[in-house]
């Protein structure tokens, strides 16, 4: 057989403590844009259910992710990704596994996120980007539009990332 064989599609992780707000819109946003290239897949610390402002932002942009779910990163124990991308809302020095990679290995009692450090998902390149943290809270224009801010952010910066 001659020829170039197909190129394997890179492995990422978005990774959020919730997996309910941003590393959710990220999976979304790389499988509709870039699914010949990457595999998507996104994680937290604590599954929670995804932000029902979430769906509503993103079915309002014709992405469906109904068949997307909140997952715990032990879920990929021994999972070898291309590229972990950290799109927590705390800025970078709060991130106990972003000081993994620096070499540090300390908790600033942020959310108890070391006491799962070792099954951290590895990645051969680490990204962290910080977003806005949304309004939360029931349901009003104000936090449907501070969704849908969040939203244009994350979508700009896969675009920007990945693209």
């Amino acid at each position: 057989m001659t020829g170039k064989s197909p190129s394997k599609k890179q492995k990422v992780l978005f990774y959020c403590r919730c997996n309910s707000v941003c590393s959710q819109m990220a999976e979304a946003f790389l499988s509709r844009f870039f699914p010949e290239g990457y595999e998507a897949h996104s994680a937290g610390i604590m599954a929670a259910e995804i932000h029902p402002a979430v769906r509503l932002v993103m079915a309002e942009i014709g992405i469906d992710i109904s068949k997307q779910r909140s997952k715990n990163i032990e879920e990929f124990i021994g999972t070898k990704f291309d590229l972990v991308a950290l799109v927590c809302g705390s800025p970078p020095d709060h991130c106990p596994f972003l000081n993994r990679v620096r070499g540090l290995l300390h908790c600033d009692g942020c959310q108890g996120c070391c006491r799962f450090f070792p099954f951290f998902p590895v990645g051969a390149r680490i990204l962290h980007t910080h977003f806005r943290e949304p309004v939360l809270g029931p349901a009003c224009d104000e936090t449907t539009e501070s969704f849908r801010k969040l939203r244009d952010e994350i979508r700009e910066w896969v675009m920007d990332t990945f693209g």
